[in-house]
Order: C-alpha cells, then sequence, then structure tokens
C-alpha cells in the first residue's frame, strides 16, 4: 500500500508515468553513505552518480516516508521548529489519532479499509513529506523516479 500511494502521488508531481518506482538518494550524509557503501553485501554493487531534470523527480524526506511506511500519522514541522517543540506538539495529535481509532473499533483495520475520514485524514499529513519547508535540517532527502536514463547517469564507481 504505500508504494501504491506513492506511485499515485509521482502522478501529481512529475511529468514521467509509469508503475515503476526507483529509490535514489538526493541529499544524504557522507557518515551514512560510508556506512552503506561498507556493508558485506555491498561488495560488487556500483554506486551511480546521476543529474536528473526536476520534474522527473518527486522528493521527500526519507524519515518521514517511514509515517508513510507504518501506515502512521504525520504532523509535519512547521519552519524552525525544533525536534522537542514539534514533538511537544505532535504527541498528543498522534495519540488523539490512535485513540480515535481505538474508540471505532479500527484497531488493525489496514489502511485501504479504514473509512474515508481517517484516511483522508493520514493523507493529507503523508503529503507533507514533498514539502521542503516541513523537513528538518540535515535530513536525508530521497528522490523518487520512474525510469532512470543512461543519459542521467554522470558518474559510476564500483564499490570494493
Amino acid at each position: 500500500m504505500p508504494y501504491a500511494w506513492l506511485t499515485q502521488e509521482m502522478s501529481h508531481h512529475v511529468t514521467t508515468a509509469g508503475d515503476t518506482v526507483i529509490w535514489l538518494w538526493a541529499r544524504t550524509t557522507r557518515r551514512d553513505l560510508r556506512h552503506l557503501l561498507r556493508h558485506p553485501d555491498a561488495r560488487g554493487e556500483v554506486l551511480l552518480t546521476a543529474t536528473i531534470a526536476r520534474h522527473r523527480v518527486l522528493l521527500s524526506d526519507f524519515s518521514d516516508w517511514h509515517q508513510v511506511l507504518n501506515r502512521a500519522p504525520h504532523v509535519p514541522r512547521t519552519p524552525d521548529e525544533d525536534h522537542a517543540t514539534w514533538w511537544a506538539r505532535a504527541e498528543p495529535l498522534i495519540e488523539d489519532y490512535h485513540a480515535r481509532i481505538t474508540a471505532a473499533g479500527l484497531d488493525g483495520t489496514g489502511y485501504l479499509d479504514l473509512p474515508d475520514t481517517y484516511r483522508d485524514e493520514l493523507e493529507r499529513g503523508w503529503r507533507a513529506i514533498f514539502d521542503p519547508a516541513t523537513w528538518a535540517p540535515g535530513e536525508s532527502v530521497q528522490a523518487t523516479v520512474h525510469e532512470l536514463r543512461v543519459a542521467d547517469i554522470t558518474r559510476a564507481i564500483r564499490i570494493r
């Protein structure tokens, strides 16, 4: 379901079309990238650097994407809001959502089986993952595209 939702959102944000979604890093830290590249399973893989036209790419906050993956409410940050201030505002809203789901007898109900009001509420919050104004400073940003063209690739490095 999260991937179907993302594919649907891509149809509203990018000029390409398709069911395929390719994940890329648009911004990550050197430390995180080094950690990924040092993993034993990475040996023999190829790290690609690419330049892709903005109209073909949907950017989103990597950490916030996990709210979609977990089918959980997402309370976007406001500009210049630190983590503690955000959490003091977000926690009661998230708890309220879960309390309403429980009171309605919908615990364990799959996202697609939720009544429209609950599903719409989740989706409104999730859409903020695409808004750079809600991203925490320094967070990794993921990019999703329908295709990666040979002409997009600017560098390829085999991981040893």
